[in-house]
C-alpha cells in the first residue's frame, strides 16, 4: 500500500547504512508495476540530488 525511497550512507551491509532521507507515497490499487517503478524513479531523481546539496551545504 506504500512505496518509498531511502537515501543512506554506504556501509559494508547491503542497505545497512544510516538513513539520511526518506520519502514515501501511497500506492493506488490500480497502479501497475510499471507505474509503481516510474514513481520510485521519479522520487529517486528528486531526493538524491536534494540530499547531496543538503549534505554539502550543511553548516553544523
Amino acid at each position: 500500500k506504500v512505496g518509498g525511497v531511502s537515501v543512506h550512507w554506504v556501509s559494508e551491509e547491503l542497505d545497512g547504512g544510516k538513513i539520511i532521507a526518506q520519502r514515501a507515497f501511497e500506492k493506488s490499487a490500480r497502479m501497475s508495476l510499471e507505474e509503481f517503478e516510474a514513481k520510485i524513479h521519479a522520487i529517486e531523481h528528486e531526493i538524491l540530488p536534494e540530499t547531496i546539496v543538503q549534505i554539502l551545504t550543511d553548516k553544523e
